[in-house]
């Protein structure tokens, strides 16, 4: 599923559906998939006791990419919706001004809320 994301991830605008445009273009995103599928594949098929995994079969390895190639469907039908759907799920810090007062504060973010509620449990 990782390598799919990662191909899936490439264009996040509106309107940008086809996925594989420009692809050979860009030779780091390249290395990058070609460097995760080897490392991914030679965890299972030799990483035995060390990573507790035992190697698969070609029916199994071929039954694994139809499920990661899932993914794409997925970032399919992801991208049908606006993106003003998702702006509840803000992952980063926004700087907001102030008219009253010239600092910059932070607005809370999904993630902040996250963090304050975890340590606020741990005590």
């Amino acid at each position: 599923m990782q390598i799919f994301n990662q191909i899936n991830a490439r264009l996040l605008e509106e309107g940008e559906y086809n996925i594989f445009a420009g692809i050979f273009k860009n030779p780091l995103f390249l290395g990058v998939v070609f460097f995760t599928i080897i490392i991914q594949m030679s965890i299972v098929e030799v990483g035995g006791l060390f990573t507790k995994t035992s190697p698969l079969n070609t029916k199994q390895n071929l039954i694994c990419m139809a499920f990661g190639a899932g993914e794409l469907l997925w970032g399919f039908v992801i991208k049908q919706f606006k993106s003003k759907y998702f702006a509840i799920w803000q992952l980063d810090e926004i700087e907001v001004e102030d008219d009253k007062q010239e600092k910059k504060e932070r607005a809370p973010s999904f993630s902040s809320a996250l963090k304050r509620q975890k340590t606020s449990t741990m005590k």
